[in-house]
């Protein structure tokens, strides 16, 4: 007799209370079925959770629990946990028995709210002003907040050759956390630094930018003004760098260049064209 739909729903699905939900991921208890009931329509191979983001129904996935050895009694617990959840969001999960070639009704939504995590890095991380002795970053927020962003946390540390001195805090003008620039002062001139940033919220720093720039050469007498470089600055990354005296260790994928420069660089040139084709 060829496999058909499974006719059995599972019945008391729901959080497992003995485990505490996590920002990714969440454990789940439910009513084992009879391994032997007619109505599985086939085989009976195992359970699948489907869940998916509330605002996101249509892409839904799902987490196989297969049967392994003796299967368990009807009325006793399956346990199976979801992984890999994104923090600080609305799930909605399902159960569904599982035969040979198809799967069953689902059983009752379980809705679960996960709790906050910390940020991915920040983007576009950029040198907008560069002087003798200080310099501006600007960035934008992070793709991806995992919770609500409670600001940034900065730091820069010298380059010392192959190696990298200690890192110095910046305490930020703005605790605002929807201001995305800050000017570090007090810099040595024609010294090269390294500039970290982490965006952060309740749960914590998140994950970590960082840009290497080198200040403006300048040797005017004391007290005079140096020049003011504004332009997007980017410098390589150090190869092989020696962190062991840092205590916010650079990430090992490439710098993220800067979005904004380049937009604000292709306005100012096509204005004038712009101008030009309009008023002709």
């Amino acid at each position: 007799m060829a496999a058909t739909e499974p006719q059995v729903t599972v019945a008391g699905f729901g959080l497992d209370k003995n485990r505490p939900l996590t920002q990714t991921a969440a454990h789940f208890v439910w009513e084992a079925i009879d391994p032997k009931d007619r109505k599985i329509n086939g085989k009976f191979r195992g359970y699948k959770i489907l869940y998916w983001e509330v605002t996101d129904e249509r892409h839904k996935r799902e987490v196989y629990v297969p049967v392994s050895g003796q299967p368990v009694a009807a009325g006793h617990l399956v346990k199976a946990s979801v992984p890999d959840l994104p923090a600080y969001s609305s799930i909605r999960v399902q159960v569904v028995v599982v035969n040979t070639h198809y799967q069953g009704p689902p059983s009752d939504v379980e809705d679960v709210f996960t709790p906050e995590g910390t940020p991915s890095a920040v983007e576009g991380l950029f040198a907008d002003v560069v002087t003798h002795n200080s310099v501006t970053l600007r960035w934008l927020p992070p793709d991806h907040s995992n919770g609500i962003i409670t600001g940034y946390d900065i730091g820069y540390q010298p380059v010392l050759g192959n190696r990298l001195g200690p890192v110095r805090p910046v305490l930020r003008r703005s605790n605002n956390p929807r201001v995305f620039q800050e000017r570090i002062e007090g810099l040595k001139s024609n010294h090269r630094y390294r500039f970290h940033i982490m965006a952060t919220t309740r749960a914590g720093r998140g994950q970590q930018s960082f840009i290497d720039v080198k200040t403006d050469n300048y040797t005017g007498k004391p007290g005079e003004r140096g020049p003011t470089i504004q332009r997007p600055y980017n410098d390589n990354p150090m190869e092989n760098d020696d962190d062991s005296n840092s205590a916010l260790s650079p990430l090992s994928s490439p710098l993220l260049y800067s979005l904004p420069a380049l937009t604000l660089t292709l306005y100012s040139t096509l204005l004038p064209v712009f101008q030009v084709v309009c008023c002709s």
